[in-house]
């Protein structure tokens, strides 16, 4: 079981033993999926099609949805080539959409506030939202599913989100759909409708977000943004490993009335006496570059810091304090107090207090929606703003905490400072009081009731099972879809997948896969560990070797044909004897007295490399290693359907049929992706 508390973050590149639960564990929870646009559908299935409903999913997850680790792969592939990956999904599910799929009550996720729903009426009053009747309509909705689907490129997005409307048509409706984009300013900087730098202050899981964040402070002195996982995770009881974990996800539409809130920021600045950058800062608590209030008065220019907190703000804690650089009420200092609960109420034990409150942060993953260019002769009033996604491991501590107890309150952190003015509920906020002069430790205060110009249009609870639930949840093996796979061109094209121990193989296996060649003349090795064993043709003949030791041949087959999908199989027995199958039928058994060896080598996918290359020229789909040895009747009734990928015996799956990316998924608990290396071409028919 992989340690939850741990206080170094993970290397997902490198992960030892977190590498299955991050095969099991969907993307942008640990890490945002980091591209620029992306769809989201709330999605209500129809009634009595539960079963239609269950197979439904269990494709879109084989096909669409994207795990951690395969995220990271393909990030990395992205920085090393350029070559953009495959399009990002996540599906999450309410708990309407559990309850519909009839999923056993002891069995859904187990949150009371995920159970009663956002729509609730104590949910609604607990927060302070407007009422559900004023909500965007689609939103008011029984919703049972909701799809992100995101990439840079916005053609190829909305092409495979038509495709996915036309799939999900016989089973279910989209009852709402919002479009998304990355907003940025002439610095490139990514900011939301009011103009401010956002997404600086996460916190970090992932090795390479906490490399990046250091190349801009060094040292975490002021404030360490590091985060144990036990912060957004929480156990999947449906998943089918030990380390299945899933995370909940809060889904709010926030419209931002952008011409309003610019000019009360404006009439603050005149009413107080300050400059008007300064006024969006004291509101914020960051200028629009990202410059912490708390650290300068004047926007510094520099790259947004995080390593800041509020020690000296003010200079003095005793019982009635006040702050000269950056107010209790404002946003970013309300959401994340940076110790304030400890030093503000004198707690004995300041680190203890630090700990609770850093247990409320959240992994917030919003984009921007509506109006996509901003100036001030064209400030959005309405249809423009934020839509806020965050995941957490717990919506009361997380969410809901900071919502009801932080940001609403205008008791929070000390007496009558005001709710928060850019989310605090409910309308019309207020109660702030304003620094005259900033930094002065005897400045006067001014009061002045900014108006709260987010609106809540709506939202809900979901909760984002594991891959091994989504990819299992019919309970049923789905036919084989052979419209898609891998095409490799017979001169240069070959998938590498890392060493594992997994792989290390003598005898008791299977190796299985569909291949359509394009002659079949020379050596065309479609699985295999160099010095350790291999699988493919040697032109019409099925070739198993173990290298240096054997080359077991069959006959000629005059049945393998050119052009045509062919299931080749073999496996090697206890005995070290080599049955051979073509489309599940029996071909040939050779005897041998010698186990394969292991090897420290890579597996390949398409080529062969002992002693001259050679490559294969044709399309592979569907490869399959066990470590036991399958039965002919195994072989022939599962050869057409798509496998879960969590069948006892199968430590390799490689499905070749993602139709986009050059890294290619490993769908068994193993996860030992591979990557796409020459002319190797993604054939969709």
């Amino acid at each position: 079981m992989a340690n939850l508390n741990n206080t170094t973050p993970i290397d997902v590149s490198n992960p030892g033993e977190y590498k299955t639960l991050l095969g099991d564990l969907q993307g942008n929870i640990i890490k945002s999926h980091g591209r620029d646009h992306s769809v989201h559908l709330f999605i209500q299935f129809k009634a009595d099609q539960q079963k239609k409903a269950k197979e439904w999913i269990q494709k879109f997850a084989e096909k669409y949805v994207t795990s951690a680790i395969l995220q990271n792969a393909e990030a990395i592939e992205y920085q090393r080539s350029k070559i953009k990956g495959s399009v990002f999904a996540n599906l999450c599910l309410s708990i309407a959409g559990y309850e519909y799929l009839e999923i056993p009550p002891f069995q859904i996720p187990h949150n009371e506030a995920f159970r009663m729903g956002m729509k609730s009426d104590s949910v609604v009053g607990f927060l302070g939202d407007p009422a559900v009747d004023t909500w965007d309509y689609g939103l008011q909705q029984e919703i049972h599913a909701f799809i992100l689907i995101a990439d840079d490129d916005i053609i190829d997005l909305l092409q495979e989100v038509n495709r996915i409307y036309t799939s999900l048509l016989p089973v279910g409706l989209v009852v709402h759909r919002e479009d998304g984009f990355v907003l940025r300013n002439e610095k490139k900087q990514v900011i939301e409708h009011f103009g401010f730098a956002d997404g600086i202050s996460q916190p970090l899981f992932v090795k390479r977000d906490v490399d990046k964040a250091k190349e801009i402070d060094p040292n975490f002195d002021k404030w360490n943004p590091l985060a144990p996982l036990s912060l957004v995770l929480e156990k999947d009881d449906n998943g089918k490993t030990g380390d299945s974990y899933g995370s909940y996800l809060v889904y709010r539409k926030l419209e931002q009335n952008v011409k309003a809130f610019h000019k009360d920021q404006k009439a603050l600045a005149d009413k107080v006496g300050i400059d008007n950058d300064l006024a969006g800062a004291l509101i914020v608590g960051r200028f629009a570059d990202g410059t912490p209030v708390v650290e300068s008065g004047t926007p510094t220019g520099a790259t947004s810091t995080n390593n800041f907190n509020y020690d000296e703000d003010p200079t003095e804690f005793g019982l009635d304090p006040k702050p000269t650089k950056c107010p209790f009420h404002a946003h970013i200092r309300k959401t994340n107090p940076r110790g304030d609960t400890g030093r503000v109420n004198n707690s004995p034990d300041f680190e203890q207090s630090l700990k609770v409150e850093r247990s409320h942060r959240i992994a917030r993953r919003a984009i921007s929606y509506g109006q996509k260019e901003i100036s001030k002769e064209k400030e959005p009033v309405s249809g423009s703003g934020l839509l806020f996604l965050c995941f957490q491991a717990n919506l009361e501590n997380q969410f809901n905490f900071m919502q009801s107890a932080w940001s609403n309150p205008k008791n929070f952190v000390a007496v009558n400072v005001g709710a928060d003015p850019v989310i605090g509920q409910p309308f019309p906020g207020g109660g702030q009081k304003w620094l005259k002069k900033w930094g002065d430790p005897n400045t006067e205060e001014c009061p002045y009731d900014f108006t709260l110009w987010v609106n809540m249009k709506g939202g809900e609870y979901f909760y984002a099972p594991s891959m091994s639930f989504l990819k299992s949840i019919s309970e049923a093996a789905l036919p084989l879809n052979k419209s898609t796979s891998l095409a490799f061109n017979g001169s240069d094209g070959y998938i590498t997948i890392n060493a594992d121990s997994v792989f290390n193989l003598t005898n008791n296996f299977t190796i299985e896969a569909w291949f359509k060649p394009n002659k079949l003349s020379g050596l065309q090795r479609i699985f295999s560990k160099l010095h350790a064993y291999g699988f493919g043709l040697n032109g019409k003949k099925l070739r198993f070797t173990t290298y240096d030791i054997k080359d077991f041949d069959t006959v000629d087959i005059d049945s393998l044909k050119i052009n045509e999908w062919n299931h080749l199989a073999v496996t090697f027995n206890s005995s070290n004897n080599a049955d051979f199958y073509l489309n599940g039928e029996s071909v040939e058994t050779i005897n041998d007295t010698r186990s394969a060896n292991t090897s420290t080598y890579p597996c390949e996918i398409g080529r062969k490399q002992d002693n001259n290359i050679e490559y294969c020229d044709g399309n592979i789909l569907d490869v399959r290693l066990w470590n036991v040895v399958r039965t002919p009747a195994e072989i022939k009734d599962n050869m057409n359907k798509l496998l879960t990928g969590y069948e006892d015996g199968l430590i390799g799956y490689w499905t070749l049929n993602q139709g986009t990316g050059t890294v290619i998924e490993d769908n068994s608990a193993n996860v030992n992706n591979g990557v796409i290396h020459g002319d190797v071409t993604w054939d969709v028919t």
